[in-house]
């Protein structure tokens, strides 16, 4: 994403065209920030969603004051709730499909798509802390699909940064 001052964005497009950069739209944008398992606000990080399940402790400055910090004091060391990531072993699933394990909803998928660039479905859900089993299912289209938890990100390029 980029962003400009409203008489520059024409020139800028024109040129990023000229220069052999292939346009795409939101659904591309969010395939890759799923491969690379970034959260999403809305998404993976909201109002009902904190950092600490979201899995983003890492970069939260626990030295520095600031808005929220009490709060996620008290849920540090207990969070409810965590974000996996998870690959279809059937079907596809999507935004808000309930996740289960031994016919027990414990969690939904948070994003869910097709990975063209690993051909194979993957997803993000916020399941509850306890889970720890590898696989689960899911309910895609009223029927349960079977999952698997796997490492983030889904996608890594060489030579990369890891977080």
């Amino acid at each position: 994403e980029i962003f400009v001052p409203k008489q520059y964005a024409n020139v800028l497009w024109e040129s990023l065209l000229a220069l052999g950069v292939a346009p795409c739209g939101l659904g591309a944008r969010d395939t890759l920030r799923l491969e690379a398992a970034m959260p999403l606000y809305s998404h993976e990080l909201s109002e009902t969603i904190n950092p600490l399940e979201a899995g983003l402790d890492r970069i939260i400055c626990w030295d520095n004051d600031f808005i929220g910090k009490q709060s996620l004091l008290e849920i540090k060391d207990k969070p409810q709730r965590k974000l996996i990531a998870f690959e279809c072993l059937e079907g596809i699933a999507r935004t808000g499909a309930d996740v289960f394990s031994s016919d027990r909803k414990i969690g939904y998928v948070t994003s869910g798509t097709f990975s063209p660039t690993l051909k194979k479905a993957i997803g993000l859900a916020l399941v509850e802390a306890s889970f720890n089993f590898g696989e689960f299912e899911i309910s895609v289209r009223e029927a349960f699909r079977k999952a698997k938890i796997v490492p983030k990100p889904f996608y890594k390029r060489k030579n990369s940064i890891a977080y």
